[in-house]
Order: C-alpha cells, then sequence, then structure tokens
C-alpha cells in the first residue's frame, strides 16, 4: 500500500490541468451531500452541548460547529460564483475545501476521543462513533478524487476515535478500536483504487476528446472511442444480435478476438463465451447474468466469479431503439478490499474463530428462531493456568496455544454448533440440542477431557485445564445478555469448585452473585465510613509469661447485618481487589492505635 501511495502522489504532480479542474469540481458537487454532512456536524454539536457536562468537549463541539458553518458558507460562494474556476484560482478553492474539511474531521474525532475518555454515557459514545464512522467510510467516496484531501480527512476523523476506544477499560471498545484502525488501511486501498478509476476514466474520456479532434471518419472516431473505455461493452439489438463490442470486453472475458463476430446471435455469443471457461460450473453464473440483463432491460450490477477466480460486474442499459448494452466491469480489487474488511470485522483474525461482534449476531439470530419445543446451550470456556505460559513462555507461545485450543474444541463439536473467542482465553460455543449431538454435560465434559491432555507447542510440554458454565434457552434466559450472564455465574461457580470442571446455571447462583454484589457494595460503604474496628489477641511467651507481640483482627459491625464473619467478607474483598484498599486501612489504623501504648508495651 505504500508503494500505492507513493505512486499515486507522483501522478498527482502530473495530472493534465483539466483534469485537476474536473476533480476540484468534484469536491463541492453534489452541493447538497456537502450540506448534509455539515448540517451533521452542527447537529452532533448541538447534541454534545445538551448530553455532555464536559467543558473541554462543549469547547470542542462549539469549534465544530463553527466549522460546520464556515464550510456551508465556502460551498455557497464556490456554487454562486459568476465565472468558472480555472487554472489561476483553482488552486485556492482547493485549499478553501480543504482546510475546513480537515478541521471538520478532526472536531468529530477529537469528539470520540473525549466523549469515550471522559464522559460514562455509552449512548453518546455509540452515536459519536457510528455517525464519524460513517462520515469515514464516505469521505473515500466523495472526495476519492482528491486523495490527499480524503485521506487527510480519514486519519483526522478514524484516528482519534480508534484511540480513544482503545483507550477504554472496556475489551468490547478495545475490539473495536483495533477493528477501526484495520478498517481505516481498508479504506484507504479502497480510496486509493477509486481515485485511480476516476482519473483513469477523466484521462481516457480526455484522450477520447482529442481522439475525436484528429478522427475525420465518424467510423474510425466510435471504434477508438469503444476501444479506450475503461469498461467492456457489448451492443445487442432488439432481436438479440451483436452490433459492436470492445477489445476490454474481449480482455475482461478472457476471450481470443476472433471469438466474437458482428451479426451473430446472443445464443452463439454465449455458446462462444461459454466454450472459453474451464467448466459448465464455472460459466453458468456468468451466462446466467447475461440473459438476465437483456431479458429485463435496465438492470443494476450483478457480480459474477469467473474460473480464473476474477470478479466481474455486469450490468444492463435499454436503449430508445430497443438495442441493449451490456457492460462489463472487473471489480476484483474492490471485491478483495471489501472481503478483507468484512472478514476483519467478524472473525477473530487469531484463531479464524467468530469474534465477539459475530457471536453476539448468530445467538442473537439463533434465539429468535429457536422453535418452541427446542432447546440451545450455551458453554461459556475460560483456561486455567494460561497466564502462567503467557509469564513464563511469552505472548507468542501463548498465542500458538490459543490456536491449538481452538482447533481441539472444534473436534467436539458438531455441524449445527458455532464456536467463537471472546477474547483472551474465553471462548464459547453455542449448541442446537438436537437429535445425534451429545448432551451440554458430556459436551462440556469431552472439551475438558482434551483440554486437559498435554499440548506440544514450540517445543515446550504445557499442561493447562479449563471451566466452563453452561446455560440453557430458554429455559436460563431467551435474550442474548441473560443467556452470557448466566453462563458466567455458572462458569464462576465451576472456578470456585476447584477448576477443571463444568457447571450448568441454577437459580441459586444468580442469588448467591446477587448477595455477593450486595456484599461487595456494603464492603465498599463500609471502607468509606469506616465501619471497620481492630482486635488486638496478645501473643504470650510461654516461658518468660511475657507478651511477646500482638496479632491484629478486623471486625465488621454492619448497621443493618450485625457482626459480620470475616470468613464472609474477606474473601469478596480479595476478589474485587478490595483488599489492597482494606489491608491498607488496617496497617494504618494498627500503627495510628500502638503509637499510644505504653512504651513498655509497644516494646513487646
Amino acid at each position: 500500500m505504500f508503494k500505492r501511495l507513493v505512486e499515486m502522489l507522483r501522478a498527482e504532480g502530473r495530472l493534465a490541468p483539466e483534469i485537476r479542474l474536473q476533480l476540484v469540481d468534484g469536491l463541492f458537487y453534489p452541493f447538497a451531500s456537502l450540506i448534509a454532512g455539515a448540517l451533521v456536524g452542527i447537529w452532533i454539536a448541538a447534541t454534545v452541548t445538551i448530553l455532555a457536562e464536559d467543558r473541554l468537549l462543549e469547547a470542542t463541539a462549539d469549534f465544530t460547529l463553527i466549522v460546520a458553518v464556515i464550510r456551508i458558507f465556502i460551498g455557497f460562494r464556490y456554487t454562486s460564483r459568476k465565472r468558472p474556476v480555472d487554472n489561476t484560482d483553482v488552486r485556492f478553492w482547493e485549499l478553501a475545501y480543504a482546510i475546513p474539511a480537515s478541521l471538520f474531521s478532526l472536531c468529530l474525532g477529537m469528539l470520540c476521543l473525549l466523549a469515550i475518555t471522559r464522559v460514562q454515557d455509552p449512548a453518546l459514545h455509540l452515536m459519536l462513533t457510528t455517525t464519524t464512522g460513517g462520515y469515514a467510510a464516505s469521505i473515500a467516496g466523495r472526495n476519492a478524487g482528491r486523495p490527499i484531501i480524503a485521506l487527510a480527512q480519514l486519519g483526522l476523523a478514524a484516528g482519534p476515535m480508534c484511540i480513544g476506544l482503545m483507550l477504554h477499560t472496556t475489551v468490547f471498545y478495545q475490539v473495536m478500536g483495533c477493528a477501526l484502525f484495520l478498517f481505516m488501511f481498508g479504506m484507504t486501498d479502497i480510496t486509493i483504487s477509486v481515485r485511480n478509476t476516476i482519473v483513469g476514466a477523466l484521462d481516457t474520456k480526455r484522450k477520447n476528446a482529442r481522439l475525436a479532434a484528429s478522427y475525420k471518419d465518424q467510423a474510425a472516431l466510435f471504434d477508438a472511442a469503444l476501444n479506450n473505455m475503461s469498461h467492456g461493452l457489448g451492443m445487442f439489438d432488439a432481436n438479440g444480435v451483436l452490433l459492436v463490442w470492445n477489445d476490454k470486453l474481449v480482455s475482461i472475458l478472457g476471450c481470443d478476438k476472433t471469438v466474437f463476430t458482428a451479426g451473430m446471435s446472443l445464443e452463439d455469443f454465449l455458446a462462444k463465451l461459454h466454450s472459453t471457461q474451464d467448466s459448465a460450473e464455472a460459466s453458468a453464473p456468468l451466462l446466467d447474468a447475461i440473459r438476465h440483463s437483456i431479458a429485463t432491460g435496465n438492470t443494476p450490477q450483478r457480480f459474477v466469479k469467473l474460473s480464473d477466480s476474477r470478479v466481474v460486474a455486469v450490468s444492463c442499459q435499454s436503449m430508445e431503439n430497443g438495442n441493449a448494452v451490456i457492460v462489463f466491469e472487473d471489480v476484483t480489487d474492490q471485491a478483495k478490499a471489501h472481503e478483507r474488511i468484512e472478514q476483519l470485522a467478524w472473525t477473530d483474525e487469531l484463531t479464524g474463530l467468530m469474534n465477539r461482534a459475530s457471536f453476539n449476531e448468530v445467538l442473537s439470530k439463533a434465539l429468535e428462531v429457536l422453535p418452541a419445543d427446542a432447546e440451545l446451550a450455551l458453554h461459556l470456556i475460560d483456561l486455567d493456568h494460561f497466564k502462567s505460559v503467557n509469564d513464563t513462555l511469552g505472548h507468542p507461545v501463548g498465542d500458538m496455544l490459543l490456536v491449538a485450543v481452538s482447533e481441539r474444541i472444534k473436534l467436539h463439536c458438531g455441524a449445527g454448533s458455532h464456536i467463537a473467542r471472546l477474547g483472551g482465553d474465553e471462548f464459547v460455543i453455542i449448541q442446537r440440542l438436537q437429535a445425534g449431538e451429545p448432551a451440554p454435560e458430556q459436551l462440556a465434559a469431552d472439551i475438558i477431557a482434551s483440554l486437559g491432555e498435554t499440548f506440544q507447542i514450540g517445543g515446550h510440554f504445557i499442561n493447562i485445564g479449563a471451566s466452563i458454565g453452561v446455560a440453557l434457552a430458554p429455559r436460563h434466559g431467551a435474550k442474548p445478555d441473560i443467556l452470557l450472564k448466566r453462563a458466567d455465574m455458572a462458569l464462576y461457580e465451576a472456578k470456585a469448585r476447584g477448576r477443571n470442571t463444568v457447571r450448568v446455571f441454577e437459580d441459586a447462583m444468580d442469588e448467591h452473585a446477587q448477595q455477593r454484589r450486595m456484599l461487595e457494595l456494603d464492603i465498599r460503604a463500609a471502607i468509606a465510613e469506616r465501619q471497620f474496628t481492630l482486635a488486638f489477641q496478645p501473643i504470650v511467651d510461654l516461658q518468660t509469661a511475657r507478651i511477646a507481640s500482638f496479632e491484629t483482627l478486623i471486625r465488621w459491625r454492619h448497621p443493618t447485618r450485625g457482626n459480620v464473619s470475616p470468613a464472609e467478607f474477606v474473601p469478596v474483598a480479595e476478589e474485587t481487589g478490595l483488599i489492597i484498599e482494606l489491608g491498607r486501612w488496617v496497617l494504618e489504623e494498627a500503627c495510628r492505635i500502638a503509637s499510644f501504648w505504653p512504651a513498655t508495651s509497644r516494646s513487646r
């Protein structure tokens, strides 16, 4: 891609003046879309000002509003000018568009960055990121003729947004930030491709215009124009007789120049075309697309994959005299870029499994179409001791281990099951409970046994285990978030029971989770309100019958619970990380109290 960027920049310096005039003119037209984009910016600024109580964010929104108004004003000035733009002022209007457009893109990007990092409002995050992402995606289509401007807007809008998402503490935000970062590279490649197509078309148009001036014979002029098109073209009359075609058509279809002859019927044309393909399976979609286009007249593009893996877009345009023009376009590069972007958005790049986004989509659809008398099992898998592998052998070995784990899980899942990696060492299986499928408990037990066997990774023998929590739909929930939450509760219970085991969700787990959550909140409040006290238990030296030291014990008297045992609240504090703050308080309080003891007591 870097090589293509360099080639594009060199080509920009060689642009013909008349082509550059047309490209700059295309920046301001269609004017309605420019106004729409600016109005969206005004709407975003107003919404942020209303929803976000953050001065820096509000200041950025105000600046966005100012830039949007400036863009509208410059657009009106351009469209209402009294004389056409020429080579003397094309640079002025290009800068007049580029500077406010870049500032506007930067404002959108910074609004996303500031909102994500400074404001805890998921709805505002969603509004800003979707709007900014849509704006960034539309840049390639609108401004691809001036790629430097388009890429600057793309980077300024999407860059800060990606940074903000990756800086967020939520894994989903971080994954989306990485995916959008890859999306920027994909859109860069598409922008360059679209730019080359536009400039190539304009250059072809310019060359054809020069050819028209040099040819006096109209037949020769028509032939030259036809064969200099960037698209393949074939014209048939109302009776399906081939009238004209160009060399580009022969090139795209991979045929010899002598295959087609003027006056041949549509069926003969299709028969000749069929003979150039490797098999009937390869030629059938292309032949069907041509027949459909001729039969229905004006048709949108239909995409067909040829036997050599190239992708061709086929469309048809009817004429008033009954003739039909079929246009063929080689869109292989665009199709590959689109496929790559879609793959990055919906699959886990390391294991090739579904990622969190595609998992949510598949689970939602599976629950929507789940028959009333059927069940679905959700297995949430967490690897045991995986962190120690990363810490001792390094992340590359850890990554290879995750790939090996995914392969072992696949061996136990039927064709109707779906497997996803949610992130880190966490996997999930959507199991359709149908005839021939093992029971959820049996499948989970088989997977645990398989993952418990030794892995040989990069010359290392690695032993890990797995804990699995299972939730059943619709018994334990018919909505994705509820089902996943309850599978997570079951997983927590499996870990609490010594790991390397499976647990199916029970109602008592939900009650236990709620009680644990309430206890966690009470511990936080107790630390803040200093509800804890200390008790000192003397330790006596039996030989001297003197106090040797004191053991410090923590006690908690809750306003409504009464005395709460340390055996009840200490494990919760350890699991939630509150034990650090609680331990710091105990140390400080013990030292403070001991400082008031008599010197003889302190010496002991």
